[in-house]
């Protein structure tokens, strides 16, 4: 039989707030971005052997992946969103002297998938015959059979003027355009440009290349397509060598290509290339291999593969060993895809047993999924899960915005019914064993937050000494009231908090049996808000583990500043 604990708590009434000295709310910059909570209890294999990995959401929790796999090209799919995958199979075969390299995967308006990949001729080489290029097929049964090869672009049979990395974008006319980077125009440098072939069937032919962008004496690289429908452009993000200052170390941008564009090609100087991120990084950070989806706020989401914070001991070769333990970085831009901000580190690796050239954790070859359901995916090649083995791993994200709450009533009862399939508006479950999420919802009358905590370990030892719970802070927009509730496990479990601006503050918990679980949700009356737009709140998480007290916050929030906190839009 499941615990049931019922508790009503009758706010305190204070003169003043103890948080009265705090930094207000008032203070928040104007421009503010979604933060991302991810969630490491979801880390999942999505295929072994394999590297550079792209997943797309088909619909109906059908997801379907595509990655390096060996020589050639491996394929799978998953029917419950990403929790389990099937085996992979090669969809493309390679072979020791011609690699099937670097897939992307979209699906067209008419249903169709469109599968683009990157032959690559070991070298040295000197047959002829054996070029790198770039190919494209089509499925037309989701992915179970595939065309012929289809021919898009060929470069030269050496490296040197080689061609890489496409991506395909299909626009609302139909048109579709394979992006990729074209070392073949410069025989006598070591220069590189974003070039682009159109098809206008669907994907069955190509036209010509056309130069998109190029910085002399630099190289352009690794191109990721969107178009911006309100707007009418397409924004592509760039890894590029050429920003002064840099050392000529690689850092993201974004090129725009205004509606219909047709050229000029996009320069170093030109206005439509702009520095990707809002802070600029360190000179000697490297930062490439970006990748952009669109999150469910219309915000322009950014990844890259980088070097800060992972410091390595003096090796003879200082800058390749930092290169080598690079991890994934995700930043959030506005809906136009600018101001990337709120870096975070999805799978946050260290830096591994080894510091050497090849033993350190490493997160390459990134990509993004916005998910129908709401959440992130972030997709990594990495050895940190099986080490040395590497594979490609996927794990979720929760986007953490200003918006207004769900228009619900929710039934205190401790079971969280209202929210079954539904994404958090807040999490806590990167850093700590127990996580928490956190649903907000409201009805004419009444201010909903339902809390759900995992993992809290050994509550049958909770005492005063033990501490496991969560902390809600939560304040008006523009007032140092605040109410501070904390719901923790000691003895038995207790609700304590205070405030001065709400009078009811009623809830209901529930315990599962094997503690695995526990449900907490509460109401407060939308009058006691008085007249404000805006409700700003955080949360805090913590545990004891061995004996020792470990806590987590809501990224990117300090309690000490509301200008940190998430904001609730009444």
């Amino acid at each position: 039989m499941k615990n049931t604990f019922v508790i009503l708590m009758l706010a305190l009434a204070c003169a003043g707030s103890a948080f009265a000295a705090d930094k207000d709310s008032e203070s928040s910059p104007e421009i503010r971005r979604s933060r991302i909570a991810w969630d490491r209890s979801t880390i999942t294999k999505v295929m072994q052997p394999g590297n550079y990995g792209r997943i797309r959401d088909l619909g109906k929790g059908h997801l379907i992946a595509v990655a390096s796999s060996g020589t050639g090209i491996g394929f799978t799919s998953s029917h419950d969103n990403g929790l389990t995958w099937e085996k992979p199979r090669i969809i493309v075969q390679g072979r020791k002297e011609l690699t099937m390299s670097v897939p992307e995967i979209i699906q067209l308006k008419n249903g169709n998938l469109l599968l683009t990949y990157n032959p690559r001729p070991a070298q040295p080489n000197d047959n002829v015959n054996l070029k790198y290029g770039i190919r494209a097929r089509i499925s037309s049964d989701l992915g179970q059979t595939w065309s012929d090869e289809i021919f898009v672009f060929d470069a030269q049979h050496y490296k040197r003027q080689g061609c890489w990395e496409p991506f395909a974008l299909e626009l609302p006319s139909g048109q579709i355009q394979i992006f990729f980077a074209n070392e073949n125009d410069y025989p006598d440098s070591n220069d590189q440009n974003i070039s682009m072939c159109r098809s206008f069937d669907g994907g069955y032919t190509w036209s010509e290349t056309k130069m998109v962008s190029q910085r002399k004496k630099s190289r352009d690289g690794m191109p990721v397509a969107l178009y911006l429908k309100e707007s009418g452009e397409t924004i592509v993000a760039i890894e590029n060598n050429g920003f002064p200052g840099h050392t000529g170390r690689m850092q993201p941008a974004i090129i725009r290509l205004q509606k219909n564009w047709k050229g000029p090609f996009v320069g170093f100087d030109s206005p439509y290339r702009e520095y990707a991120l809002a802070e600029p990084l360190d000179r000697i950070d490297n930062a490439g291999a970006p990748y952009i989806c669109r999150a469910r706020t219309g915000e322009v989401l950014l990844s890259y593969q980088g070097t800060e914070n992972r410091d390595v001991p003096l090796l003879p070769n200082k800058l390749k060993s930092i290169d080598n333990t690079q991890e994934m970085f995700v930043a959030v831009g506005d809906s136009a895809g600018r101001g990337f901000t709120n870096r975070s580190t999805p799978f946050s690796l260290p830096l591994g047993p080894g510091l050497d050239d090849k033993n350190g954790y490493k997160a390459h070859w990134n990509s993004l999924t916005s998910l129908k359901s709401g959440e992130i995916l972030a997709v990594t090649s990495s050895n940190a899960f099986e080490y040395p083995k590497s594979g490609v791993f996927s794990i979720k994200g929760y986007l953490m915005a200003d918006e207004a709450p769900a228009r619900k009533t929710v039934k205190l009862d401790g079971f969280a019914n209202e929210w079954k399939g539904a994404c958090p508006s807040a999490a806590i479950a990167q850093k700590l064993s127990s996580r928490l999420y956190t649903y907000v919802a409201k009805d004419s009358d009444n201010l909903y937050f339902t809390f759900v905590a995992k993992g809290l370990t050994e509550l049958a030892e909770a005492s005063a000494k033990v501490r496991k719970g969560f902390e809600l802070h939560l304040s008006p927009k523009g007032s140092s009231d605040m109410l501070h509730a904390s719901i923790s496990f000691k003895a038995k479990l207790q609700v304590t908090g205070n405030g001065a601006f709400v009078d009811d503050f009623s809830g209901a918990g529930r315990l599962d049996p094997d503690g695995s679980e526990f449900v907490f949700e509460c109401s407060m009356p939308l009058k006691d808000f008085g007249d404000a737009k805006e409700i700003m709140y955080t949360l805090k998480l913590f545990d004891t583990v061995d004996g020792t007290y470990q806590s987590e916050d809501i990224p990117g929030a300090d309690l000490a500043d509301k200008s940190t906190w998430l904001k609730i839009l009444l």
